[in-house]
């Protein structure tokens, strides 16, 4: 079964402008707290990394394509090529360029280092205060990630090595089959409380 209704919940939900933090317990709320970073920081983040390392403007459109097709949280060995329309900071020529730039995993992990720096320390925190690692059973306490920073490669992984704890990623509700076990989930906790 996927979730145990009596089981410790850490929900993480990353959202475009907050990632909420809650702790579940029983099907009761202990805590709930917003921390104010969400996907749009971590798409600043690596639209300055282009701007401070390459020399190029790229726009959030093009960040949240490198964020979900590059980014990592955890080492993946990877080296991209992409395409990316972007203006030369400081060029006198006046419009857009199509360049190709040699991107890899390591420098978007770099970039966005920050954001999960501060992510781990809330997270890392909520456990401690909640005793989450302290029970009897491991699969007593969970993690379930959901929103759209959730589809950062790696980022479940990262979190399991980061607190111990096992992590369960929910796709979004719209995506999900009437029958499949996220359904149930999302029954459960209700619309409001995941989206």
């Amino acid at each position: 079964m996927l979730i145990d209704t009596e089981g410790n919940y850490l929900i993480i939900i990353i959202q475009e402008n907050l990632t909420q933090i809650r702790v579940l317990s029983g099907q009761k709320y202990l805590y709930y707290a917003d921390f104010l970073e969400g996907t749009i920081d971590i798409d600043k983040l690596i639209i300055s990394f282009f701007a401070r390392e390459l020399n190029l403007h790229i726009g959030f459109r093009t960040a949240q394509g490198i964020r979900t097709e590059i980014g990592s949280a955890v080492e993946q060995q990877t080296v991209s090529e992409i395409k990316v329309r972007s203006r030369v900071i400081g060029s006198e020529i006046s419009g857009v360029k199509i360049q190709e730039v040699t991107v890899t995993d390591g420098q978007i992990r770099n970039a966005i280092s920050g954001y999960l720096s501060n992510l781990a320390k809330e997270v890392n925190r909520v456990v401690k205060q909640f005793k989450l690692l302290d029970n009897p059973s491991s699969d007593d306490s969970k993690i379930l990630l959901h929103g759209e920073g959730s589809s950062l490669n790696g980022l479940g992984e990262w979190l399991e090595k980061e607190t111990g704890l096992s992590v369960i990623t929910i796709p979004s509700p719209n995506n999900l089959a009437k029958k499949s076990k996220f359904f149930r989930l999302f029954r459960l906790f209700g619309k409001n409380n995941l989206c």
